[in-house]
């Protein structure tokens, strides 16, 4: 039960980074494509913030379980 629960955990996480990987790669590929998000920037910069959030709970996890 133990390893179901860390590869889900880990499944999960790998692709909450996949998609904010994407959302990065849609703004850079056309950002005037995205109304609702006047600072581009900004809102890549939030996207970046999910991805290293992300990415620490797998290394956490990988660590310590």
């Amino acid at each position: 039960m133990r390893e179901k629960l860390l590869e889900a955990f880990k499944s999960h996480a790998t692709g909450m980074i996949s998609k904010h990987v994407a959302n990065v790669e849609v703004f850079l590929a056309s950002p005037v494509g995205v109304a609702e998000h006047p600072d581009t920037i900004d809102t890549i910069e939030k996207e970046l913030e999910n991805i290293a959030h992300w990415h620490d709970m797998l290394e956490m996890s990988e660590k310590y379980f």
